[in-house]
C-alpha cells in the first residue's frame, strides 16, 4: 500500500510540502550556480581574499575540496593548517 503524504492533511496545506521541496530544489540550484561562478573567478584570478574564503569554506563543508583537482585540496589544507578555515568548513580569521 502507497503511503500519501499529504494524507489527512486538509487540502489548504497540501501544497506547502510541495512549496517547500521546489524552493530547496531550487536554492540548492542556485547555491551550485554561485560555487560554479566562484570557481571560475578564482580560476581567473578575478577573486578576491574575502570570497576566496568563502568559495574554499564552502568547498571544505561540502567535501569538494577533496574531490576536485588536486590544487583544491591543496589549497584547502594549507588554509586549515594556518587557521584560516576549520576542518568543518567555518571561518575563523580573514585572509
Amino acid at each position: 500500500m502507497r503511503h500519501e503524504r499529504n494524507a489527512g492533511r486538509p487540502e489548504a496545506w497540501q501544497h506547502l510540502s510541495t512549496n517547500r521541496k521546489n524552493e530547496s530544489e531550487d536554492f540548492m540550484a542556485t547555491k551550485k550556480l554561485d560555487l560554479v561562478g566562484l570557481i571560475m573567478a578564482y580560476e581567473s584570478g578575478e577573486l578576491e581574499a574575502e570570497k576566496t574564503l568563502e568559495l574554499f569554506a564552502e568547498l571544505i563543508k561540502s567535501g569538494s575540496a577533496w574531490t576536485l583537482q588536486g590544487s583544491y585540496g591543496r589549497t584547502a589544507s594549507e588554509l586549515i593548517r594556518q587557521g584560516y578555515i576549520s576542518q568543518s568548513g567555518e571561518i575563523l580569521k580573514a585572509l
